[in-house]
């Protein structure tokens, strides 16, 4: 009966280089960038396999993988960004409208149109 895996020397050495400080720090960095995105695709994308032969093909799988999720994140961003500057312009022309009561009709037709189309 085995009482240890035959890659006991492996293990030791891995638990010896985690416990030294530079060790910890290296974990501690990678938990925080890379493990969220695998859990990310894993969970959320289904990416659980990888259906290529390879390491180069597995590499880019992950590379396309990586790119699809910056470009959700930067067309979310995008899409917010726009929100607020034309929330902005809204709430800019009722605070003008309210604070003027004898605002020029003509003024602020025109400030919608050049404020719309920007």
């Amino acid at each position: 009966m085995l009482s240890h895996t035959i890659y006991k020397e492996e293990y030791d050495q891995m638990i010896k280089k985690l416990k030294s400080q530079k060790g910890r720090n290296t974990y501690l960095k990678r938990m925080q960038t890379v493990e969220p995105i695998l859990g990310t695709l894993q969970q959320h994308y289904g990416l659980r396999f990888i259906n290529v032969r390879g390491k180069p093909n597995a590499q880019k799988v992950m590379l396309m993988a990586g790119a699809a999720i910056n470009l959700k994140k930067w067309m979310k961003k995008m899409i917010v960004d726009r929100f607020k500057a034309l929330w902005g312009n809204i709430v800019r022309l009722i605070t003008m409208s309210i604070n003027s009561s004898r605002t020029n009709k003509r003024y602020v037709h025109n400030y919608i149109l050049v404020h719309a189309a920007s």
